[in-house]
Protein backbone atom coordinates (compact mmCIF):
# COMPACT_ATOMS: atom_id res chain seq x y z
CA UNK A 1 0.00 0.00 0.00
CA UNK A 2 3.21 2.19 -0.40
CA UNK A 3 1.32 4.19 -3.52
CA UNK A 4 -2.59 4.35 -1.34
CA UNK A 5 -4.24 7.76 -0.98
CA UNK A 6 -4.66 9.21 2.03
CA UNK A 7 -8.37 10.27 3.04
CA UNK A 8 -9.29 12.04 6.12
CA UNK A 9 -13.32 11.88 7.06
CA UNK A 10 -14.38 14.24 8.36
CA UNK A 11 -17.41 14.20 11.11
CA UNK A 12 -18.56 17.01 13.88
CA UNK A 13 -17.95 14.38 16.83
CA UNK A 14 -17.26 10.77 18.29
CA UNK A 15 -20.28 10.85 19.58
CA UNK A 16 -21.63 8.19 17.20
CA UNK A 17 -19.16 5.27 17.03
CA UNK A 18 -21.46 2.81 15.43
CA UNK A 19 -22.29 5.14 12.14
CA UNK A 20 -18.49 6.37 12.12
CA UNK A 21 -17.17 2.41 11.78
CA UNK A 22 -20.07 1.37 9.45
CA UNK A 23 -19.17 4.48 7.07
CA UNK A 24 -15.37 4.06 7.50
CA UNK A 25 -15.93 -0.09 7.26
CA UNK A 26 -17.70 0.38 4.13
CA UNK A 27 -15.32 2.42 2.56
CA UNK A 28 -12.48 0.21 2.99
CA UNK A 29 -14.65 -2.65 1.84
CA UNK A 30 -14.60 -1.07 -1.57
CA UNK A 31 -11.10 1.40 -1.56
CA UNK A 32 -9.31 -0.20 0.64
CA UNK A 33 -6.67 -1.39 -1.89
CA UNK A 34 -6.04 2.17 -2.98
CA UNK A 35 -7.04 4.59 -0.28
CA UNK A 36 -6.34 4.64 3.47
CA UNK A 37 -8.72 6.56 5.43
CA UNK A 38 -8.47 8.27 8.76
CA UNK A 39 -11.46 9.30 11.11
CA UNK A 40 -11.13 13.20 12.44
CA UNK A 41 -13.48 15.34 14.47
CA UNK A 42 -13.77 18.98 14.06
CA UNK A 43 -14.33 19.59 18.11
CA UNK A 44 -10.81 17.79 18.30
CA UNK A 45 -8.93 20.34 15.84
CA UNK A 46 -7.30 23.52 17.28
CA UNK A 47 -7.99 26.64 15.90
CA UNK A 48 -5.73 27.25 12.87
CA UNK A 49 -4.58 23.14 12.64
CA UNK A 50 -4.02 22.33 8.93
CA UNK A 51 -4.89 18.75 8.02
CA UNK A 52 -3.28 17.12 4.90
CA UNK A 53 -4.55 14.38 3.39
CA UNK A 54 -4.56 14.00 -0.71
CA UNK A 55 -9.05 14.11 -0.29
CA UNK A 56 -11.05 15.02 2.40
CA UNK A 57 -15.03 13.05 3.21
CA UNK A 58 -17.40 15.84 4.53
CA UNK A 59 -20.22 13.92 6.05
CA UNK A 60 -22.60 16.73 5.77
CA UNK A 61 -23.39 20.03 4.58
CA UNK A 62 -22.34 21.92 8.27
CA UNK A 63 -18.48 20.09 8.31
CA UNK A 64 -18.38 20.52 4.50
CA UNK A 65 -18.67 24.26 5.40
CA UNK A 66 -16.35 24.41 8.30
CA UNK A 67 -13.93 22.28 7.31
CA UNK A 68 -12.49 24.97 4.75
CA UNK A 69 -10.99 26.76 8.02
CA UNK A 70 -8.70 23.30 8.18
CA UNK A 71 -7.90 22.36 4.71
CA UNK A 72 -5.62 24.91 2.18
CA UNK A 73 -7.48 23.40 -1.18
CA UNK A 74 -11.20 23.28 -0.64
CA UNK A 75 -10.84 21.47 -3.89
CA UNK A 76 -9.82 18.49 -1.88
CA UNK A 77 -13.38 18.48 -0.09
CA UNK A 78 -16.16 16.00 -0.85
CA UNK A 79 -19.19 16.06 0.68
CA UNK A 80 -20.91 12.42 0.90
CA UNK A 81 -24.72 12.51 0.42
CA UNK A 82 -26.42 9.33 1.40
CA UNK A 83 -29.53 8.50 -0.62
CA UNK A 84 -32.28 6.14 0.24
CA UNK A 85 -32.22 2.42 -0.86
CA UNK A 86 -34.76 1.32 -3.60
CA UNK A 87 -36.71 -1.41 -1.50
CA UNK A 88 -37.17 1.30 0.75
CA UNK A 89 -38.14 4.30 -1.39
CA UNK A 90 -40.82 1.39 -2.26
CA UNK A 91 -42.13 0.81 0.95
CA UNK A 92 -42.40 4.57 1.84
CA UNK A 93 -44.76 5.39 -1.68
CA UNK A 94 -46.88 3.45 0.11
CA UNK A 95 -47.50 5.37 3.03
CA UNK A 96 -50.86 7.09 2.67
CA UNK A 97 -51.15 10.28 1.62
CA UNK A 98 -50.77 13.03 4.10
CA UNK A 99 -49.62 10.41 7.04
CA UNK A 100 -47.09 12.42 9.43
CA UNK A 101 -43.87 10.06 9.43
CA UNK A 102 -41.07 10.33 12.21
CA UNK A 103 -37.73 10.54 10.54
CA UNK A 104 -35.27 9.21 12.54
CA UNK A 105 -31.01 8.88 12.76
CA UNK A 106 -28.29 8.79 14.86
CA UNK A 107 -28.40 12.79 15.39
CA UNK A 108 -30.98 15.58 14.60
CA UNK A 109 -28.99 16.75 11.53
CA UNK A 110 -28.49 13.36 9.88
CA UNK A 111 -32.27 12.66 10.48
CA UNK A 112 -32.73 16.19 8.29
CA UNK A 113 -30.53 14.78 5.97
CA UNK A 114 -32.21 11.76 5.52
CA UNK A 115 -35.37 14.06 5.00
CA UNK A 116 -33.81 15.70 2.27
CA UNK A 117 -32.62 13.07 0.51
CA UNK A 118 -36.11 11.70 0.55
CA UNK A 119 -37.31 15.14 -0.86
CA UNK A 120 -34.27 14.46 -3.52
CA UNK A 121 -35.38 11.58 -5.15
CA UNK A 122 -39.48 12.65 -4.67
CA UNK A 123 -40.69 11.55 -1.61
CA UNK A 124 -43.01 14.69 -0.81
CA UNK A 125 -46.62 12.94 -0.24
CA UNK A 126 -46.58 12.57 3.30
CA UNK A 127 -45.33 14.91 6.19
CA UNK A 128 -41.71 13.98 7.21
CA UNK A 129 -40.51 15.38 10.87
CA UNK A 130 -37.17 14.80 11.66
CA UNK A 131 -36.49 13.38 15.30
CA UNK A 132 -34.98 15.68 17.56
CA UNK A 133 -33.97 13.61 20.73
CA UNK A 134 -33.53 16.84 22.81
CA UNK A 135 -37.07 17.44 22.19
CA UNK A 136 -38.09 14.45 23.13
CA UNK A 137 -37.88 14.57 27.08
CA UNK A 138 -41.10 17.29 26.95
Amino acid sequence: MNNSKRVIIIYRTSNNKNAIDFIKNNLEDIFGEHIVFTNCYLNDLADGQKLHADAFLAIDEYIYQQASAYIRDFNKIIKITRSPEREALKKISKIPAGTDVLIVNDSYNSSLDTLNSFYEVGISHINMIAFDESLAHI
